[in-house]
């Protein structure tokens, strides 16, 4: 998986990249693992982080942040 961003004047390298690289696993965890309910307006209707199935190393693929 390879992601792009464009995020202006970056101060510190390695920390954006560490927050690149985390928000494409969040995105892939949030698409495939994750089962998260929306009520409308109200927002998240999951009551507990005990529901949610987060990725480990090996459900990720080789990643890299551009």
């Amino acid at each position: 998986m390879v992601g792009a961003f464009g995020a202006g004047r970056i101060l510190n390298g390695r920390t954006a990249r560490g927050q690149f690289l985390g928000g494409m696993v969040w995105g892939v965890s949030m698409a495939l693992y994750e089962d998260t309910w929306i009520r409308g307006r109200a927002g998240f209707a999951n009551n507990n982080l005990a529901e949610y199935h987060l990725p480990t190393n090996a459900d990720i693929p080789e990643i890299e942040a551009l």
